[in-house]
């Protein structure tokens, strides 16, 4: 059971990667649509929006990034932080929902447990 270990923490990384990458994306999009409008409520709006996105993202996809990090050296309080990301990606249906499912699978295992309190 511990080969899956590393594939779930190449999972979050790669997770909390796509998710800053969105975010990324989304913002320079809505910033330049509304830079693009030359009207200034537009440009508020939209710049104030793509702000709250963009935090939102960083907020969901940087704890999946250090998780995995963490998880692949071996760090103890890595797998509290990747059990919570788990349930919080759950949702994202369907590849967060695959990616919970299969880390918590992983993580709740009796050989798991033992590794971790070792």
């Amino acid at each position: 059971m511990e080969k899956h270990l590393p594939i779930v923490a190449w999972l979050h990384i790669a997770h909390g990667a796509i998710l800053l990458t969105v975010g990324v994306f989304l913002f320079l999009l809505m910033t330049g649509a509304g830079l693009a409008t030359y009207e200034r409520p537009a440009i508020l709006a939209t710049g104030l929006l793509s702000i709250f996105l963009l935090s939102m993202f960083v907020i969901f996809g940087l704890p999946h990034i250090i998780g995995g990090i963490a998880l692949k050296n071996g760090q103890p309080w890595a797998k509290t932080l990747v059990i919570v990301m788990s349930f919080m990606a759950l949702p994202a249906f369907p590849v967060g929902t695959a990616i919970g499912v299969y880390s918590l699978w992983v993580l709740f295992n009796e050989d798991i447990q033992k590794v971790f309190t070792t």
